[in-house]
Parts: C-alpha cells; structure tokens; sequence
C-alpha cells in the first residue's frame, strides 16, 4: 500500500515536471537559451531526485511534490502570458477579421479556441470577436462554434471554483459572509445570473465563480448559462445582419440592444430588491 502510494506521488511528479520541460522546449520558440537551459536542467535533475527519494523511501516527497507544483505552475504562466500577448499583437496588427482569413482552413479552429480562452484569460469583448467570426465564417456557423467555445470555457470556470476554490476562499472570508452571499443571490438568482451573462455589467468569470462558490445547482447553472449564452452567441452573430437592416453600424446596434438590455437588468435588480426587503 505504502509502495503504491509512493510510486503514485512519482509518477504524478514526474508528470507534471516533464510537462513543464515539454512546454519549455517546444511551446516557448522567444525564451532566452540561458533561461530555456536552466529550466530544463532543473527539471531533469527534479525528475532524477524525485526517483531516488521514490527508491530510497525517503520523507522528502512532500517537498518535492511542492516544487514539481510551482516549476509546472510558473512555467506554464510564462505560457499563458507569452501566447496571450503574441495573440493581442495579431489582433492589433491585422485586425480579428483579417486574422480569420489568414488562418485560411484552421480559422474555425481558432475561433472556437478564441471563445473558448474568452471566459477565462482573454481581456476582448465577446462582441468583438463574435462579430467578426459573423463576418467571415457568416452568422449561424459563428454562433454555433461561438456558443460552443464560450460555454466550455464557463463551465471550466464553474467546476473549478465549484469544487477547488471553496478551500481557497474561506481562508480570507468567514463561513457566514460566505452564507450571506448565497442567500442573497438565491432569492432571484434565475432572474439576476440570466441578466448578468447577457448583460456585460460583469465579465463571465466573476459571475462563474460567484456561482460555483456560492453552491449554486450543477443543473440549474447550466441551464441558466446556457440558455444565455446560446442568446448571446445568436443575437452577436446576427447584429451585423440586423444592423444593414436598420441602415446602421455594428457597434451602434450593439450600444443600443446593450443599453436596453441594461435597463431591464436594472429593474428587475430594484424590483428583486424591494421584494426581498418587505
């Protein structure tokens, strides 16, 4: 059981470590060779460690696990951040539409990874992007690779807040805050998290991992996010059709489904409010 136990940590170690070397080597073509040389070197020698604590039983696993974590994480933000930064530079030099037909066939593709990372680490307005993949690839494909890409991100954002960030947030809030906040957003929460995903007051990660840490239903979230997102990706994508219609531009269609969609938003807060206080 122990030996199992032992070859279990090594392996996810090791995992983990080769990760970090994998990505150093192959993913980050701009990293200086002092510092690309140095991080390998210290992996391999981390993956060589970790074998002969593994055969030596030693108690040192607990530190190396520790280690492993923080070269992945660190190596991987250097990741995030290289290719996030090489993207917005794309966008600034050609444009998004103009950087979709130059992806010619893998343009799709990147559309939908676009979407995807939009939730989580991408600072660009859905209706940027949306609007041009509308645009180019023309409205019902764009909605539908935009719905896609746009739900799994949300989803990923859930389940880590859900099952991962309550541990991390109580440590700085009390349990009754945390209760607090859960109460009050169950009064009306169909209502306000419908509004709030349609309605960009807040980015979609503060509203993910408000519900997810506020144990809101794994069914209920996705029917909200959901029928949400599949509005949005529609009402995005076809902004540009209905906007020739109106003999108006894209972004002013959008300011003003935007502004009326705020003040419904609004309204039904205060009314949610008002009830809730009687």
């Amino acid at each position: 059981m122990i030996k199992t136990r032992i070859f279990r940590e090594f392996s996810l170690q090791s995992l983990l470590l080769l990760m970090g070397i994998l990505i150093t080597v192959y993913l980050l073509p701009t990293l200086l060779p002092t510092y690309r040389y140095s991080l390998i070197g210290f992996g391999s020698i981390m993956i060589i460690a970790n074998f002969l604590m593994m055969m030596k039983k030693t108690n040192f696993l607990k530190l190396t696990r520790l280690v492993s974590i923080y070269f992945f994480i660190s190596i991987l933000i250097v990741f995030i951040v290289y290719y996030v930064s090489a993207f917005m530079i794309l966008t600034d030099t050609y444009g998004m539409e103009k950087l979709f037909i130059k992806y010619g066939t893998a343009a799709k593709l990147l559309f939908l990874v676009i979407c995807f990372a939009q939730p989580i680490i991408l600072p660009i307005p859905e209706a940027i992007t949306v609007g041009a993949g509308s645009t180019v690839f023309g409205p019902f494909q764009a909605a539908s690779l935009a719905f896609a890409g746009t739900f799994s991100g949300i989803l990923v954002l859930y389940f880590l807040a859900r099952y991962g960030g309550t541990k991390i947030v109580t440590r700085f809030i009390k349990n009754s805050q945390l209760e607090q906040y859960q109460n009050d957003v169950r009064r009306n929460e169909t209502l306000i998290m419908g509004l709030l995903f349609i309605v960009p007051v807040l980015p979609d990660e503060i509203i993910c991992v408000g519900a997810g840490l506020s144990r809101i239903s794994i069914k209920k979230f996705i029917l909200i996010a959901g029928l949400s997102k599949l509005f949005t990706s529609f009402a995005l994508a076809y902004s540009v059709t209905l906007a020739g219609y109106f003999q108006i531009s894209n972004s002013q269609f959008i300011i003003y489904i935007t502004g009326f969609l705020t003040i419904i938003f609004l309204v039904s807060y205060f009314i949610g409010k008002s009830r809730a206080g009687r």
